[in-house]
């Protein structure tokens, strides 16, 4: 029910006019925000802020140009849910808020002594929003971004073999992978590394997308699998004690083999074109796909913001 009411919200926002403010204050004059990222803090924030103060501008700047609900990209990626269904054109989120500009642009740096946000489009070149006009405030809200650790064998490519689950677009090419293996007569093997709550649900939505289950009942069919490894022996570790448990019978019924007490690290690739990943010092597993959600860290223009001197 949660997920329902907040991807209505998400997918058909308020409108963001404004009647009939009287605070007793003298008028502001109108100040310009930027908004840096468009997930579901900064997306919030920049519809908040139109509605508290429609006399002042706000530019959403984001290197994607829809917004995504990510509880539902599993669903997306696994067929069960269609684009439209899980995210929205920023045009479309903000067309009824009049003081809110999205700017489609990665961001390169931010500077908060000259109040100048640095970013970079499509084609290529970096430049200064707004020209380079200073902002009155900026709202850093880029969360995190997923870490993929590099092969330990020199020269492995892994090319589409590894991939982070976190963004739209990493639905988009699981969901394109699940396509071209139901025209497979070789079942795959996929590795899950991390088990908190997005490497736990993800498994659980792919070992029902392959059907594992159902291929394990039949000895005479070879068999799709999912692995997921965790290097605690703990799943979900910020979990409450009912829902570890809950997880582990989502795992159980799911099919999905679990790891545990595992440092998982990629090793290279095999000859068939297959990704190896050590699970312990002797044990290998060599999968079609490797998902890596074990992760994350701070977008570089944030770690840059905790080098520099203060502004």
């Amino acid at each position: 029910p949660c997920r329902t009411v907040l991807l209505v919200v998400a997918l058909h926002p308020p409108q963001c006019t404004v009647h009939g403010l009287h605070f007793g204050a003298p008028a502001q004059p109108p100040k310009h925000t930027v908004v840096v990222g468009g997930g579901f803090g900064g997306t919030y924030t920049a519809l908040a802020l139109a509605k508290l103060r429609p006399r002042d501008r706000i530019t959403v700047v984001d290197a994607r140009d829809r917004f995504a609900f990510l509880p539902l990209l599993y669903d997306y990626a696994c067929g069960l849910a269609e684009r439209d269904d899980v995210s929205v054109p920023f045009s479309t989120l903000f067309a009824g808020c009049p003081n809110v500009d999205f700017a489609h642009a990665t961001v390169d740096a931010i500077d908060p002594a000259q109040r100048t946000v640095s970013v970079r489009r499509d084609d290529g070149a970096t430049r200064l929003l707004d020209d380079g006009t200073a902002f009155d405030a900026v709202v850093v809200a880029l969360g995190r971004e997923p870490v993929v650790p590099p092969t330990e064998a020199a020269g492995s490519d892994y090319g589409a073999l590894v991939q982070p689950f976190y963004r739209l677009e990493d639905a988009e090419a699981l969901r394109r992978k699940l396509a071209e293996w139901r025209d497979s007569e070789t079942p795959p093997t996929v590795a899950v590394v991390g088990g908190g709550y997005t490497g736990v649900e993800l498994a659980c939505h792919l070992a029902r997308a392959l059907k594992v289950t159902q291929a394990a009942s039949s000895s005479n069919l070879p068999k799709p699998r999912v692995v997921l490894a965790h290097r605690s022996s703990r799943l979900v570790p910020a979990a409450t004690p009912h829902n570890r448990a809950a997880a582990t019978r989502a795992l159980r019924a799911a099919g999905v083999d679990v790891a545990l007490d595992v440092d998982a690290a990629l090793v290279g690739t095999t000859e068939a074109g297959k990704a190896r990943l050590r699970l312990n010092t002797d044990e290998t597993l060599d999968a079609d796909l490797v998902l890596w959600t074990a992760a994350t860290r701070l977008p570089a223009p944030i770690r840059a913001l905790g080098s520099s001197s203060p502004g």
